[in-house]
C-alpha cells in the first residue's frame, strides 16, 4: 500500500555510473530555470500586490538573488500596462482596508462602528459617499478580470508558494523546498490535484536520497508527505510515513555526511521526536491501540531499515521499536 521505493535495491551500489552533463546542457537548465523562476514570481507578484498600496515595497523574496531575483519595479509597471493591475475605486478599496480604518470612516460620517469587517464595508456603502472619505486613502492596486483569470490559471502556483512560505514562517517546522512557486511550474495543466503534485515531488525526492545515499534530507520529505495525507483526511497513510519521518529522525541521519554521522556525544544522546504530536494523535484518532501501532512500525521498519547505512543509531526493528515505544511515553 505505502511502498514507492519498489525501484530501489537495499544498500544502492556506489559503482553506478554517472552521465556527464555538458555545459551546453548546463546552460540550458539553467536558462530554464530562469526563466521558470521569474514567471512564477511575476504570478505570485501579481497576487501579493492585489489589495496593496501602489507605493508599498514588496517582501524581499522577490528581489533576492537566491529566491525570485526580480526588478519589482519593472515587473510592477509591466503587469499596470498589459492591464492585468488597475488602480482600485474607493469602493473597491474598503474590503482591504483595516478595521481601524473602516471604523474611522465611519465614525467621521456620523456611523455606527460596531460589528464585522463585512458589515462596516456594507455600512460604508450604503451610507457613505465616495467623496466623503476618498482622500484619506492611499491609491490601491486590484487585479483586474484578466489578472484574476490569470490567477486562477496559476492556482497551484499561489498554493504551493503559500505552503512554502508558511514552512519558513514556522521555527518548529523544516523549510519547504519540494514544494513551492518554481517547482510547480510545470505542474500548471496535468490534470492532477496540487496535493498530488506535493505528494510526488516529497517521494521522488526520497527515492533520490536513498539512492544516492544523501539521508539528510528524507525525515523532512517523509515529514511533509504525512502532514499532507493528514491534510486530506488519510489517517492510516499519515500515520506510516510520520513513523518512517521518525526512523531517520532518531536514527541520525540529519547528522549524517558521506557514511559518518557528524554531531558530538550530547547530541547523539539527545536525538528527539519531531512528530510524536502527531502520531499521538493519530493512534487516537482512528483509533488504534499500541499493539496495532507497533505493526506500522514494524512495516515502517520492513520497507525503510534495509536502506539506513551503518552508522545508523537504530540498526534493527526490536531497537526501532523500543526507541519508538520510549519516545511516544
Amino acid at each position: 500500500m505505502f511502498n514507492f521505493l519498489n525501484k530501489i535495491k537495499a544498500h544502492p551500489s556506489n559503482g553506478s555510473s554517472n552521465t556527464k552533463i555538458t555545459s551546453n546542457k548546463n546552460k540550458e537548465y539553467n536558462t530554464s530555470y530562469e526563466s521558470l523562476r521569474k514567471e512564477s514570481g511575476r504570478i505570485v507578484l501579481l497576487n501579493w500586490l492585489n489589495g496593496k498600496p501602489i507605493d508599498l515595497i514588496p517582501p524581499l523574496e522577490f528581489s533576492r538573488e537566491d529566491m525570485f531575483n526580480l526588478n519589482w519595479i519593472s515587473v510592477k509597471n509591466k503587469l499596470i500596462s498589459d492591464k492585468l493591475l488597475r488602480i482600485a475605486t474607493p469602493e473597491e478599496t474598503l474590503p482591504f482596508l483595516k478595521v481601524k480604518q473602516l471604523k474611522e470612516i465611519l465614525r467621521s460620517n456620523n456611523q455606527k462602528i460596531s460589528g464585522k469587517k463585512s458589515e462596516l464595508v456594507k455600512r460604508i456603502r450604503d451610507n457613505v459617499d465616495e467623496d466623503k472619505y476618498y482622500d484619506t486613502l492611499d491609491q490601491t492596486l486590484i487585479t483586474s478580470e484578466s489578472g484574476n483569470q490569470l490567477l486562477n490559471k496559476y492556482e497551484k502556483i499561489l498554493w504551493a508558494h503559500k505552503r512554502s512560505t508558511e514552512c519558513l514562517s514556522k521555527t518548529e517546522e523544516p523549510i519547504d523546498i519540494r514544494v513551492n512557486a518554481v517547482s510547480f511550474m510545470n505542474k500548471i495543466g496535468n490534470g492532477k490535484k496540487k496535493e498530488d503534485d506535493a505528494l510526488d515531488n516529497y517521494k521522488n525526492a526520497v527515492i533520490f536520497h536513498i539512492k544516492n545515499n544523501t539521508y539528510r534530507q528524507i525525515s523532512i520529505d517523509l515529514r511533509q508527505v504525512a502532514l499532507i495525507l493528514n491534510e486530506q483526511s488519510k489517517l492510516r497513510e499519515s500515520l506510516f510515513y510520520f513513523t518512517a519521518s521518525e526512523l531517520f529522525e532518531l536514527s541520525g541521519m540529519q547528522f549524517y555526511i558521506e557514511g559518518e554521522l557528524y554531531a558530538n556525544y550530547f547530541d547523539l544522546e539527545n536525538v528527539r521526536s519531531f512528530s510524536k504530536t502527531e502520531i499521538l494523535n493519530l493512534i487516537y484518532s482512528i483509533p488504534m491501540n499500541l499493539d496495532e501501532y507497533k505493526l506500522v512500525i514494524e512495516n515502517v521498519w520492513k520497507e525503510y531499515g534495509k536502506h539506513l547505512p551503518s552508522c545508523s543509531l537504530i540498526r534493527s526493528k526490536q531497537e526501532f521499536i523500543n526507541k519508538m515505544t520510549v519516545t511516544l511515553q
